[in-house]
């Protein structure tokens, strides 16, 4: 039987030939999945047309070390892949200021995804720190001031070396010089300078102000390092000291000069410019609703005649915000001077306005 239904089925192929199998379809192979690489992608990778402004970002990828890049790398996953988000956030990465080069990759899952990979290199770290040149202050000191540890980036060696100097500054050394060198092992070349020391502060020009009411004034004092910094404070702090006296055209200039039979020590001289005293002239309050300038002028408490002060009229403005306020308005004051240098006077004008992004009164 089994041999009879093999003839059979042979002479059925020899008489009468089967129909060809049609072609089964291959189906389509699934869709990538969006996942991360196993590694970070090679800048030399051939990645072919990067479709911005088509793709939707399914994945963002962050190689590097450092939390803090997940948090500057914004969320877009399920955005439109477009080059100014990327360059948005190549931004944001090089702002931190440790970070030393970014490529990005994006994986092509098919026309319409992405996923998009940022590699990431930040500077080495410092790992030794070295000082040549230094005799003013103890290894340990300056080190504990630009310590290793931090990224090498331009950015934080310049602070480093900032610290350096207003650490030598700070101490009197005016003309120290620091120049940078290395990345991993950091070398500063460091050139101090002879140390300064004030050793007497003098007034010159001064008539109004008498000398032992501005040397409390000032900040340096005989007998301490020289520092620059504290010489243009105390321009500022004397020009308000004869601001709030009415000497409204005050000229105040710091300046060191060598000292007499002392090496490296200076003489700090003030010389003051005071110029004429002004008294207030005619005081208004204008704008703002209809009302409220009157109420706000007994807050005023200044009187025609007075010399000008420039402290008391910023009492003035704050005790006539505060009074707008207790009556239910948020004010801004803006002082309008008008000054007469033949009656040596200065009128003002307080103009009332809302504040910025309020509504209207």
């Amino acid at each position: 039987m089994r041999i009879t239904f093999a003839l059979l089925l042979a002479a059925c192929a020899t008489t009468s030939p089967a129909p060809a199998p049609k072609p089964v379809p291959t189906p389509p192979p699934p869709p990538r999945e969006a996942v991360c690489p196993a590694k970070a992608p090679a800048m030399n990778e051939e990645e072919g047309v990067v479709p911005f402004g088509v793709a939707r970002i399914e994945k963002v990828c962050i190689f590097g070390e450092g939390a803090k890049l997940a948090e500057v790398v914004s969320k877009r996953e399920g955005e439109v892949l477009k080059l100014s988000s990327v360059q948005e956030d190549l931004r944001a990465l090089y702002a931190l200021g440790t970070v030393r080069d970014v490529h990005i990759s994006a994986d092509v899952l098919d026309e319409k995804r992405v996923v998009l990979s940022y590699v990431v290199t930040d500077f080495p770290l410092i790992r030794s720190v070295k000082f040549e040149g230094a005799t003013a202050f103890p290894h340990g000191e300056l080190l504990a001031r630009a310590p290793p540890g931090e990224r090498s980036s331009p950015h934080e060696l310049e602070r480093l070396k900032r610290v350096l100097l207003g650490h030598y500054l700070t101490n009197g050394w005016a003309d120290v010089r620091i120049d940078t060198s290395g990345l991993e092992e950091v070398t500063y070349r460091i050139t101090e300078g002879q140390r300064r020391v004030v050793k007497a502060v003098r007034f010159e020009g001064n008539k109004r102000g008498k000398t032992a009411e501005l040397s409390k004034v000032v900040g340096a004092r005989a007998a301490t390092p020289y520092r620059a910094q504290q010489l243009e404070a105390d321009q500022q702090v004397l020009a308000s000291w004869y601001y709030d006296r009415g000497m409204i055209n005050a000229v105040v200039r710091a300046e060191p000069k060598p000292a007499k039979g002392t090496p490296g020590a200076v003489d700090v001289v003030y010389t003051c410019e005071e110029g004429d005293v002004y008294s207030l002239d005619q005081l208004e309050v204008t704008g703002g609703p209809d009302g409220l300038a009157p109420k706000l002028r007994g807050e005023l408490q200044l009187k025609r005649g007075e010399t000008f002060n420039r402290g008391k009229i910023r009492d003035a403005m704050t005790r006539m915000r505060d009074r707008a306020h207790a009556l239910g308005f948020l004010i801004d004051l803006t002082p309008h001077t008008s000054v007469n240098p033949e009656a040596k006077t200065v009128s003002l004008n307080f103009e009332v306005s809302k504040v910025p992004g309020l509504l209207p009164f």
